[in-house]
């Protein structure tokens, strides 16, 4: 399955976790651009897995994640989160795919397994 479009996730005065369509395991990056750039300037900078999608990405944007202190810093700093997934059969198949993108890529958030 291919990544989804980039969707927004969170900015300083509104989440949109609920806009979300999909849920169920899945790999995900979290993507970061100012307010006042276009989507085109977006910086990747973090990648995760989940069993479920939908909880999670609510996490992110009401507070409730082990990354809400960072997050929140950006976005009080102008920044809108955004996020993009694939979706997969089980949390095992998420977890290899992460695992895969970590050896791949420098993602900044992410403090193990980081190439």
């Amino acid at each position: 399955m291919a990544w989804s479009r980039w969707q927004l996730l969170a900015t300083f005065e509104e989440d949109f976790a609920d806009d979300l369509i999909d849920d169920g395991p899945a790999c995900y990056e979290l993507g970061l651009v100012h307010e006042d750039d276009s989507l085109d300037e977006l910086e990747i900078v973090y990648i995760g897995e989940t069993c479920d999608l939908y909880q999670r990405c609510c996490s992110y944007a009401e507070c409730g994640s082990h990354l809400w202190e960072i997050v929140d810093d950006h976005l009080e700093d102008g920044f809108e989160l955004y996020v993009r997934y694939k979706l997969f059969y089980s949390k095992e198949d998420a977890c290899i795919y992460e695992r895969k993108m970590l050896d791949k890529y420098d993602y900044p958030w992410n403090i193990r397994h980081n190439c």
